[in-house]
C-alpha cells in the first residue's frame, strides 16, 4: 500500500501518476526508506523538486518483503512502517529509538490495529512521555486488546 506523505491518501491498485524516492534512513546505517507522493501533491512542487523523484511502476508499489509487525524493535517497527507507506511514523519511532524525541503529542493514529498497537507499545515501552488527542484516545478505548 502506497500513501502520500503529505496528505493522507491512498493509492489505489492501477492508479496512475504517483511518485517515489528514497531518501536516508537511520545515520550510517545505509538504509533507504521509499517515500510516495500523490498526482495531485506532485503537481505542487517546484520543478527542482520534481526532479528527485521518479513515476511509481507497479514492482515499486509492492512493499518490499519485511519484518513482521510482531517483531517491536525499533528498526523492525521502523522498517514495517516505512514498507507499509507510512514514512513519517517510521522516522518518529527512530527519532525516539535515538533520544531525539521524548515527549509526543498525537492527534491521530494509524488505522490498522495490529500497527496501532505495536506502535503504542513501542513508544511506551522507550520512555517516551505520550499524549493523545481525544480523537486517537477514543481509537485505543474503542478497540479491544
Amino acid at each position: 500500500m502506497c500513501r502520500c506523505f503529505k496528505c493522507p491518501r491512498e493509492r489505489r491498485p492501477g492508479e496512475e501518476g504517483w511518485y517515489v524516492t528514497e531518501v536516508d534512513g537511520r545515520r550510517g546505517s545505509g538504509e533507504r526508506l521509499r517515500v510516495f507522493v500523490c498526482p495531485r501533491d506532485y503537481e505542487e512542487f517546484a520543478p527542482s523538486e520534481r526532479a528527485r523523484w521518479t513515476p511509481l511502476t507497479a514492482e515499486a508499489a509492492r512493499p518490499a518483503s519485511g519484518p513482521e509487525v510482531a517483531s517491536r524493535s525499533a528498526d523492525d517497527l521502523a522498517a514495517v512502517l516505512a514498507h507499509r507507506g507510512m514514512t513519517g511514523w517510521a522516522l518518529l519511532v527512530r527519532d525516539v529509538a535515538e533520544g531525539r524525541i521524548r515527549r509526543v503529542f498525537l492527534r491521530q493514529l494509524p488505522a490498522d490495529p495490529e500497527i496501532r498497537h505495536a506502535l503504542l507499545a513501542y513508544l511506551r515501552s522507550a520512555g517516551a512521555e505520550l499524549t493523545l488527542s481525544r480523537s486517537a484516545r477514543r481509537r485505543t478505548n474503542g478497540r479491544s486488546s
